[in-house]
């Protein structure tokens, strides 16, 4: 079952970077859009099925509690995890208009396999068995 979600996931990664790669790039009629605006619609793009997911999960009960807990640090930290990603997300956009889709997955790729090195073999975190090894090497393939 999970090499069937791999297989989708990489599909639909796979589309979502050629369909971005041709919006984006100044030789392939881009779109009128700025990379912020870009930025943002990819970004609320994802908040539909989040939406549904902490819905079916029961999620919306238990967030009255936990904002209650919150103290101005965890919001001060949350509201710059949130500024974060979007930085994160508009450099992934800018960098996609630039080059190909093949080398943003690559890059993309390569990106996750070096983190995941530092925080195995440079923090010592994580313990990675022989087969997390194996499946990381292999996305760099």
């Amino acid at each position: 079952a999970g090499v069937g979600w791999v297989v989708l996931n990489s599909l639909i990664a796979t589309g979502d970077r050629l369909v971005c790669r041709l919006l984006l790039a100044k030789d392939q009629c881009p779109v009128d859009l700025s990379k912020t605006a870009c930025t943002l619609l990819s970004n609320a793009g994802g908040l539909l099925p989040l939406i549904i997911a902490a819905y079916c999960k029961g999620e919306f009960s238990a967030l009255p509690a936990v904002l209650a807990t919150l103290t101005p640090w965890d919001s001060l930290f949350i509201l710059l995890t949130c500024v974060i990603g979007l930085g994160i997300s508009y450099s992934g956009i800018w960098a996609q208009s630039l080059i190909s889709a093949t080398s943003f997955l690559v890059m993309i790729n390569a990106n996750k396999f070096f983190i995941i090195g530092i925080e195995a073999f440079g923090l010592h975190t994580k313990v990675l068995t022989k087969t997390q090894v194996a499946g990381a090497s292999l996305t760099l393939i």
